[in-house]
């Protein structure tokens, strides 16, 4: 009897997003669609398989100066970084953040819109995210 195998490679982690409101990717940077949309959340999970090394830049801004809107990051659910508020209209990227990931282990980048106004300056962005070395 001859028995025939398929090996098949796990990626290293697995993704998910938010509904109606995800992350959309352009040019580098994964930004938030609920721009304008009161009350609102707009996120996604990398949740691990093996051992990883992430890396990204976040930036986020809000209507005015009362940081009013949100962006979570959070590992394993617990709050690593937040940040909010108005930077003016320009895009002033973090340093590189890195984080360690043991399998089994989760990353969440959570972007909330409150019932405030919306001036346009409603966003979250994550610049070059990458999984061991690799742009996602």
């Amino acid at each position: 009897m001859t028995a025939y195998c398929e090996w098949v490679d796990t990626p290293p982690y697995t993704f998910t997003t938010s509904a109606p409101y995800k992350f959309t990717y352009a040019d580098g940077v994964w930004t938030s669609s609920n721009k304008g949309v009161n009350n609102s959340e707009s996120w996604f999970k990398i949740t691990t398989n093996a051992d990883i090394t992430v890396t990204f830049q976040y930036f986020c801004e809000s209507e005015n100066a009362e940081k009013w809107d949100w962006l979570s990051i959070k590992k394993n659910g617990t709050q690593i970084y937040k940040d909010g508020g108005n930077k003016s209209g320009k895009i002033v990227y973090s340093e590189v953040v890195t984080v360690e990931l043991k399998a089994s282990e989760t990353l969440e980048f959570i972007y909330k819109k409150d019932g405030s106004g919306n001036t346009g300056l409603d966003s979250a962005y994550i610049k070059d995210l990458a999984i061991n070395g690799t742009a996602v």
